[in-house]
């Protein structure tokens, strides 16, 4: 049965940020230290009491009351402790040699103190006095915390920026990815896995990164899904990894981003149609290609400039799951801003697609214009129903989520049917005719599976050109700040892609085709351009 609602009226959205008020200790990255300053690494990232009593942090005039993670002290002083102006506010250089300095500090509000000592550092931790009997910036809290706890914060801090990270040293950058425990040959998996050894022995035989060999560890996730998310966060904490790239982790995509900003771990293009909402984002996820609703967003700019039509009758098909109707409600509210008013959705339980049902509201509503959420097996039995219709609607799909129900549009449909794609692996552009990206997609990958190559060598792309900007000081920090500033990148297999610290998806459109014509033609179908989805 469909739930069906006719020229809906405005949604409002409601967006839940949920924050993760207590992150268990074991999620830091072990480092190469003694047993006291891993236990301050887990203080100074997270605000987590390796010995129990919670840590509680005051800020301002007002002492406000902070505990846990919200009072660690990465949060405005980063991951080596130099401290990036932020808000209006500039945090300290809180790294040991700086601290220590001999010639003591003078503050951008031109407060002057002495040079600190360990048990005057611990002291101002405390209670916010500076050496000399200055009261410190209240920007600054001060804290509560065990003695145990204190002695092991200022453990870290005494080696705080001197290290260069999880990951890298003189000789490796120490890089990983996550691909599912059953990759046959052909599958997603086995395909990214053996493009990104290919890129990454590519890269290593030309000198590496300023003589650093790139090593790439693969994980498989295992088989039990509903273990996925302890499987993940056990790979970043017993495995020493710079960053991860091109994962591939079907219906665990979620438990991936929440694992990576728990550990702080840069991930870079990982495989998904559904990254999450540019709102949720968080600060170590950067994905290269549009998710779904990016695709479907795209055929509506490609509704708008190029099927001529005025406020057709149109309808929006989609399954009762939590994707697919923040996915219909997004798309929906896109063609009402175009003017669009006669919008008929249809949602219906999984896996009980009614076709001939669908075709009754379709034909009751006269509508013109169909978009599909559906499954490669609805797809066909909705092309089933319609292809007798006159004159023939026009059908917008995601050609992805729609796979093999491609191959079962019937011959009188082929001209009113439009797919979106991330990427075409034949639009191989000007820049990217290199020696490598010619052979990455001379052969090997059926075409079916052609994105997953794609997805690999062009999130190596990424990875090599950040790591080579970022220069020899490399850290996440660094790493990080240098992905932000990437605009325009030309991978030579993509669109240019753009990050920023509010963009975390390097492409905002799709490419369109038809399922015929007689422009460019690729793999049987037009190819009629890129659109943008915003």
């Amino acid at each position: 049965m469909f739930t069906m609602t006719l020229k809906s009226p405005s949604i409002h959205f409601l967006i839940t940020f949920a924050f993760l008020a207590a992150i268990s200790p074991v999620t830091v990255s072990a480092a190469a230290g003694s047993p006291l300053e891993n236990e301050g690494r887990k203080i100074y990232f997270f605000g987590a009491s390796p010995s129990g009593p919670a840590i509680t942090g005051y800020f301002g005039r007002g002492l406000i009351e902070i505990q846990g993670q919200g009072a660690a002290c990465a949060g405005c002083h980063g991951y080596d402790g130099k401290g990036r102006p932020e808000s209006g506010i500039e945090p300290t250089n809180i790294t040991w040699k700086y601290l220590m300095k001999s010639g003591g500090h003078i503050h951008p509000d031109g407060t002057v103190h002495p040079a600190f000592t360990k048990e005057s550092l611990r002291s101002y931790l405390r209670d916010g006095i500076y050496p000399g009997g200055k009261r410190g910036d209240p920007a600054m809290p001060v804290y509560d915390m065990s003695d145990k706890d204190m002695d092991a914060l200022i453990a870290y801090l005494s080696v705080l920026g001197t290290s260069e990270g999880p990951g890298v040293d003189g000789r490796v950058i120490r890089v990983g990815t996550i691909l599912p425990s059953d990759s046959p040959p052909g599958s997603p998996g086995e395909i990214i896995e053996r493009s990104l050894r290919a890129y990454i022995d590519d890269i290593n035989g030309r000198g590496g990164i300023y003589n650093r060999r790139l090593e790439l560890s693969v994980e498989k996730l295992p088989s039990d899904r509903l273990s996925h998310r302890k499987a993940i966060m056990d790979i970043l904490d017993r495995d020493e990894l710079f960053c991860l790239i091109g994962t591939y982790t079907p219906e665990s995509d979620r438990e991936l981003s929440a694992a990576v900003e728990t550990a702080r771990t840069p991930l870079i293009g990982p495989l998904t149609l559904n990254p999450p909402d540019d709102l949720l984002m968080g600060r170590y996820g950067f994905y290269l290609f549009p998710g779904l609703k990016d695709q479907l967003l795209a055929l509506a700019s490609f509704s708008q400039k190029e099927l001529g039509l005025v406020d057709p009758g149109i309808a929006l098909l989609y399954p009762s799951q939590k994707e697919a109707v923040g996915i219909a409600g997004a798309v929906a509210g896109r063609y009402r801003d175009l003017g669009w008013k006669k919008i008929l959705t249809l949602e219906y339980r999984k896996g009980a697609f009614d076709a001939a049902e669908a075709l009754g509201h379709l034909r009751k509503n006269q509508v013109r214009l169909i978009v599909h959420l559906g499954s490669p097996t609805e797809v066909t039995a909705l092309m089933g129903v319609i292809s007798e219709a006159d004159p023939p609607p026009l059908v917008l799909l995601s050609g992805i989520l729609t796979g093999t129900g491609i191959g079962a549009i019937p011959p009188r449909l082929r001209n009113t049917t439009y797919l979106a794609y991330p990427a075409i692996p034949g639009e191989v552009r000007e820049s990217g005719k290199d020696r490598r990206s010619k052979e990455a997609f001379a052969s090997g990958a059926p075409e079916a599976n052609q994105l997953a190559k794609l997805s690999a060598y062009a999130a190596v792309k990424v990875l090599e050109e950040v790591l080579r900007r970022s220069g020899r000081d490399l850290s996440r920090e660094r790493f990080i700040e240098t992905l932000e500033g990437l605009r325009g990148f030309e991978t030579g297999l993509t669109p240019p892609i753009t990050f920023g610290k509010n963009i975390r998806t390097g492409l905002s459109g799709a490419y369109i085709v038809v399922t015929g014509g007689n422009e460019k033609t690729t793999g049987g179908t037009s190819l009629k351009g890129w659109f943008p989805s915003r």
